[in-house]
């Protein structure tokens, strides 16, 4: 028969169920502490805290924008276009663009000088910059080949004099 001063010191030694939940819980909080620690450092030292390039001088030129902004507005020119495209070779895309320039009494603006660009938002090295001849009537037109199909950001400048209008969309070509 065992003996009742064994059994008591064999359960005092005993440790009870669930006696390492609290260092779970430490565990957990050293982890957090150490993930924190490692995302300060990266945010610290790696961000040189400029998202463009010459940043400076572009802020400098920000109440310059606004400016141009409302001499936009204040010319009160409109613009559409329409750029149906075809396949070409490959990947390629061709089309023809067609830009209807009006003023702010619907009257057709002759004699500007337009020019497009097509810039690839995803990828450096294939935009497109051409100039649009006027065909009369407000409305000017260019031919244009795309190397790829995708998204575009058509930017479309119109000079006439001192006037000056720009408008920029976001283009799908199929």
């Amino acid at each position: 028969m065992m003996d009742r001063s064994t059994e008591t010191g064999r359960a005092a030694r005993e440790r009870p169920d669930g006696w390492w939940y609290p260092y779970i819980f430490v565990v957990f909080m050293a982890g957090v502490f150490v993930v924190n620690g490692v995302m300060v450092y990266f945010a610290l030292d790696t961000f040189s805290g400029l998202e463009t390039r010459d940043a400076y001088r572009k802020g400098m030129q920000y109440n310059r924008n606004i400016e141009k902004a409302r001499a936009q507005e204040a010319l009160g020119w409109s613009l559409s276009f329409d750029f149906p495209t075809r396949a070409a070779t490959g990947n390629a895309r061709a089309g023809t663009l067609d830009v209807t320039l009006r003023d702010r009494d619907a009257q057709p603006v002759t004699g500007a000088r337009l020019r497009v660009g097509f810039i690839r938002p995803t990828s450096d090295g294939l935009d497109v910059k051409l100039p649009l001849v006027e065909k009369g009537a407000g409305l000017y037109r260019v031919d244009v080949a795309l190397p790829r199909p995708g998204q575009w950001d058509l930017r479309i400048l119109a000079e006439r004099g001192r006037d000056r209008f720009r408008e920029i969309h976001r283009i799908r070509v199929p």
